[in-house]
Parts: structure tokens; sequence; C-alpha cells
């Protein structure tokens, strides 16, 4: 019999599924309805990124039927482990002793943000990495603002981009090291 899968990771594929649909369907499908209710404003490019919301949410929807199989596998797995008899304390003592290569949790903590405000941007996510230069000018634009406010946004601005950058590359080598 296969070992369960973690189920961890199945209630985080479904919170965080459920979390990123709330706010997304309801308008991914007025996006697909756009057709219908406005044919004039409708174009390839406007068809274009409608795929991509669609092509999210199903993928989201489809992660999310995979983990809760899981959770189903794994409970019904360990009904079926406790209505056997009891295992031998050599056996016990063999099986049950937490494995010396368990992924940390902090890069998850890492990844997970960083997914999802790039699903939450969605095409915004270009403008990234010229945001501290945009608000810095933006800044400008009052007449009241010291001169060294623009520098000053645009130094943490990138600070905050580079410390996420290296974080998210120590997480991604702490991952798959284990």
């Amino acid at each position: 019999m296969e070992k369960p899968q973690n189920q961890l990771l199945s209630w985080i594929v479904l919170i965080v599924g459920g979390l990123f649909l709330i706010p997304t369907l309801p308008f991914t499908l007025l996006l697909i309805s756009m057709p219908i209710w406005k044919p004039d404003e409708t174009s390839f490019l406007s068809l274009l990124f409608t795929a991509l919301p669609v092509a999210m949410c199903a993928a989201t929807i489809w992660a999310m039927r995979q983990a809760y199989k899981a959770i189903r596998l794994s409970a019904s797995t360990t009904v079926q482990a406790s209505a056997v008899l009891p295992k031998s304390p050599e056996q016990v003592i063999e099986n049950d002793l937490p494995s010396a290569r368990k992924k940390p949790v902090w890069p998850w903590a890492v990844i997970v943000p960083g997914v999802l405000l790039l699903f939450a941007l969605g095409p915004g996510a270009m403008m990234l990495p010229i945001m501290p230069v945009y608000l810095a000018a933006m800044s400008t634009d009052s007449g009241t603002v010291p001169d060294y406010v623009p520098a000053l946004i645009v130094v943490i601005g990138y600070t905050l981009i580079l410390a996420y950058a290296v974080f998210l590359v120590k997480a991604i080598q702490v991952l798959r090291a284990k």
C-alpha cells in the first residue's frame, strides 16, 4: 500500500486556492461573458487577456480537486491502518521516527506570498521592476516634497526587491537541497 501524501501541503493548496478563487472567479466569469454583453469592445487582445485568468482558475480548481482527493485518500488509509493489528514495539520505533530530511517551513513563507502577489497583479507584474522609480516620480508632483524623498523611495524600493530576491533564491536552494 502506498504512503499517503502529505496532508499539510494538501490543506495549504485548498486554503490558498480558495482564497485565490474567491476574488478571481467572479471577474473571470465576467470576462468570459464579455463578448456577449460588450461585443463592440471585444478584440483579440481582450480574448488573450481572458485566457490567462481562465487558465489560472482552471489550474487552481484542478489542484484543489487533487488536494481534496489526497486528503480523502489519507483519511481512508488512516482508518484502514488503525483497524490493523497493533505493531510490535520494534516496528513502532522503527517506523514512527521522524525522518532526518524534513523540509523546513520558512521557504514556503517566502515563496507563497510572492506567488500570490504575482497572481493578484496579473499583467501588472511587469511593472514591479520599475515601481520604485515610478513612485519616486509621482512623489515629485507635489511641490512641498523635500528633495531627498524620491531618492529615499528608490533606495528603499530596490532594497526590498533585492532582499526578496535573495530570500527567494535561498528558499529555493533549501528546498532543492533536501
